[in-house]
């Protein structure tokens, strides 16, 4: 599989968030290719609710590509240290807008995953890659990493996301056919919006309507779980109610996880009253990388 790497900074440790996570993963075989992008302008003091003519500064792109062209190296270095075979390590520094040409390049080279960095510290780095995210998470065809700094080391505690539409469940095979071998423990949950599903028709005679989808639900989870045992036994299921994207990232935070894991979309009936459209909201947790996936 190829990722593509964002890297925002083009000082500090040679390495990212992003590449450590990858590199916990464990997942065999990986490309590596980290991409620096120079953008042309900067507003002066972002971010400013208002930005004026007399805050955009032109940036002196031919001396931040030298210093790109610099620094890669060293990330590259630090990725062959851990193990990584150099001939499958690729460096590219362009100008442009980070956000689209992280999308573009990802779509030329059919890329597996698009990985980035979520804290950035500096205005200028917060300019240049703050809002990546987002962007990548709508535009790509890729899965998307959006990582933040781990607070331990070893293997991965995860929490995943399960909405039980078909979309969903290709995707979800589609990561075990990454073969992740860092993954010490799952906690599978699946999420539905009582408000909503009262409301909904699921073939289930019973008057107890939230009882009864809380049952369903955990049924499909086992069924879930039984095919995720091959990326690790330690697998817990849990059912529960609220907002989805609210409830997924204190799940996260509750359970200790190091990594969030959801799934771009899907349409089914028990999607609409699980998941939702998750994916672009859960991306803005505070403590927890978050991977989405997706079946492209």
């Amino acid at each position: 599989m190829e990722a593509i790497i964002g890297i925002a900074a083009t000082n500090g440790p040679s390495t990212t968030d992003s590449i450590e996570v990858l590199h916990a993963l464990a997942i065999p075989c990986v490309r590596y290719h980290l991409l620096h992008v120079v953008s042309p302008y900067l507003v002066a003091g972002y971010p400013n609710d208002i930005v004026s003519g007399n805050d955009f500064m032109a940036w002196q792109a031919d001396s931040e590509v030298e210093k790109a062209n610099e620094f890669l190296p060293k990330v590259k270095q630090h990725i062959q240290d851990i193990g990584v075979d150099p001939n499958y390590i690729s460096t590219d520094v362009t100008i442009g807008n980070p956000r689209y040409e992280l999308v573009s390049l990802s779509d030329s080279r059919d890329a597996t995953l698009v990985c980035v960095d979520a804290n950035i510290a500096k205005p200028i780095e917060r300019f240049v890659l703050g809002s990546t995210a987002a962007t990548v998470v709508a535009g790509v065809k890729a899965s998307v990493l959006v990582s933040r700094k781990r607070s331990r080391t070893g293997d991965l505690r995860i929490v995943i996301g399960v909405d039980h539409s078909n979309y969903c469940n290709a995707a979800l095979h589609k990561f075990i056919g990454w073969m992740p071998r860092g993954i010490a423990h799952i906690d599978l949950v699946t999420v539905f919006n009582p408000v909503d599903a009262r409301s909904t028709d699921i073939g289930v005679d019973s008057f107890d309507t939230i009882g009864a989808i809380r049952e369903r639900l955990h049924d499909h989870l086992a069924q879930t779980e039984r095919f995720m045992k091959r990326v690790t036994p330690d697998i817990q299921l849990h059912v529960m109610e609220g907002r989805p994207a609210t409830v997924l990232v204190d799940a996260a935070e509750r359970f200790d996880a190091d990594l969030l894991v959801v799934c771009a979309k899907g349409h089914g009936l028990l999607e609409r009253i699980t998941l939702g459209s998750t994916s672009t909201q859960v991306i803005e947790s505070p403590k927890t990388s978050v991977l989405v996936l997706r079946n492209g």
